[in-house]
């Protein structure tokens, strides 16, 4: 691992630490709203766990769900999370998840280069109160990807930069 001479003369409006998707995602969204943003990552590649996984997300009642016939519901959501998640169900969190998911969709493509794809996997947890939620997933296609590459490389230049300034 390189490490990276610190510097008091960095600023930014929003520090994301963290390149998964969460991140990633926070970092966009910020610039898009004209903040100044910097993307620290502790390992060597950007992507974190969202690298492993696909970048497959769970959003239930999305447009390409409902396009796809999915026939989800919020209650059913709801009954799902609780059910996965028992004692630590939180119904204010999952309501937020549940209402700002698709707007988050919809975000990203209108915003970006992104195209996200139904999947038609199934609940990763499958139980009877999963059984509808087939379809649900989307998967960010190919544009994503190249999307989230062209963002570590211009992290990684950033960053680079930094470091012979330093």
């Amino acid at each position: 691992m390189t490490t990276v001479t610190r510097s008091s003369d960095l600023a930014c409006d929003v520090l994301v630490i963290g390149s998964g998707a969460g991140g990633l995602s926070t970092a966009i969204t910020a610039k898009k709203h004209g903040l100044d943003v910097i993307v620290v990552e502790k390992e060597e590649y950007f992507g974190g766990t969202t690298a492993f996984s696909g970048g497959v997300l769970w959003i239930p009642g999305n447009r390409h769900a409902r396009e796809a016939g999915v026939q989800d519901t919020h209650e059913a959501a709801v009954e799902y999370l609780r059910s996965e998640t028992g004692a630590m169900y939180d119904a204010a969190s999952v309501d937020a998840f549940l209402d700002a998911g698709p707007r988050m969709i919809d975000f990203f493509e209108r915003e970006t280069s992104v195209e996200f794809l139904p999947t038609l996997y199934p609940a990763t947890i499958p139980t009877p109160r999963a059984a509808s939620m087939w379809g649900v997933p989307s998967s960010p296609g190919h544009s994503m990807r190249a999307g989230w590459a062209r963002i570590s490389r211009a992290c990684v230049r950033r960053s680079r930069r930094l470091r012979s300034s330093a």
